[in-house]
């Protein structure tokens, strides 16, 4: 189901006829049945298989995330014994409470979310990095990956467990609201992924963060008893949502399932946070797009070439020094500010 709405007006989302499938259900009856059949679920490998089998992986890259992260390291040790159970965690881990959703709930999130290598990523309620660490196998370590997590404990557990994976050390963890977040300052995104129930207006707010042609995936629901009971069936008061942002004030939004996630953390008290993306010069240059590492060469061979005293020195690549352009210029250029309009193109009509 596809519904038209432009961010300054409430985001009203429609139950379609898909297959209810929540975070409150315990039935883990098909994992049961994969057992019987002689595969015990108690690894990634086998867990992407009964995901696959279940029709929630539909892809090999998804497949791959989930065969390559292994989800007992992000739960609570005592626990790992259910790790791989398709089914929501919810435990104590000393002074953290960790939460993750279902495998299945996760494999359709990311697959929704239509991740590609080099794709910048906001995941809000980021909790324990399971989630992050499945994206960003698929976005590769030359992505932008930012998480926001509430809660200082949990963020710092989250991001010790991913410091362990050397893949996972360019994903940088957060310890703030999302509703902290500066959203004058801080950079645009082509994907964001919200991991707690949000309220619709929320996704306006959210959608402020993406770049034209941008997904966000995460559970919302109606802001009123009465448009739950009237909007939602399946006696879920909350769906996952697709919002692509096809104009700087019009989201397309998508309905995918029924769900029912943790609420999200409204405070707003904490200082401004303001999310940059890479410098150059200052950060890796993997996290830069091609076109840009395109730039910095052309920039570099003009500046360093040999001049001929009869040569037209008035192109500015030949008027500046090097470190003229790289001090002073492309160290405040932002990261995909020389995407070409071809790549917002393919963004938004895909």
């Amino acid at each position: 189901m596809e519904v038209g709405i432009t961010l300054s007006e409430r985001v009203v989302v429609e139950i379609g006829s898909t297959a209810s499938w929540s975070e409150d259900d315990d039935d883990d009856t098909e994992s049961e049945e994969f057992e019987a059949a002689g595969q015990q679920v108690d690894s990634p490998q086998v867990l992407a298989d009964l995901l696959e089998s279940r029709g929630s992986i539909r892809s090999a890259a998804v497949a791959a995330a989930f065969r390559q992260i292994d989800r007992s390291e992000f739960v609570p040790a005592r626990c790992r014994e259910s790790a791989f159970d398709d089914a929501p965690m919810r435990a104590r881990d000393g002074p953290c409470v960790v939460h993750l959703s279902a495998p299945s709930i996760y494999a359709t999130a990311i697959e929704t979310l239509e991740l590609a290598q080099g794709l910048s990523f906001l995941n809000v309620g980021s909790g324990s990095g399971y989630f992050s660490a499945l994206a960003a196998s698929i976005l590769s370590p030359s992505a932008v990956h930012h998480c926001i997590e509430r809660c200082p404990r949990l963020a710092a557990r989250s991001r010790a467990t991913l410091a362990m994976i050397p893949a996972m050390r360019h994903v940088t963890v957060h310890s703030a609201s999302v509703f902290d977040l500066d959203e004058t300052g801080s950079m645009r995104y082509d994907r964001v992924y919200c991991g707690a129930g949000a309220l619709s207006a929320d996704a306006r707010f959210l959608a402020r963060f993406l770049k034209v042609g941008g997904i966000l995936v995460g559970p919302f629901e109606a802001e009123d008893d009465d448009l739950r009971r009237r909007r939602f069936r399946h006696g879920h008061p909350q769906s996952l949502v697709r919002a692509t942002l096809v104009a700087p004030d019009d989201l397309r939004v998508d309905q995918i399932m029924p769900v029912q996630f943790t609420p999200l953390a409204r405070d707003d008290d904490g200082p401004k946070l303001v999310l940059k993306g890479p410098s150059w010069g200052i950060d890796s240059p993997d996290l830069f797009p091609p076109q840009f590492k395109l730039l910095v060469a052309i920039l570099y061979r003009a500046a360093r070439a040999p001049r001929a005293p009869s040569a037209d020195h008035s192109a500015i690549a030949h008027a500046l020094p090097w470190h003229v352009w790289a001090i002073s210029v492309l160290k405040y250029l932002a990261h995909d500010d020389v995407e070409p309009s071809s790549s917002r193109r393919h963004l938004l009509f895909s």
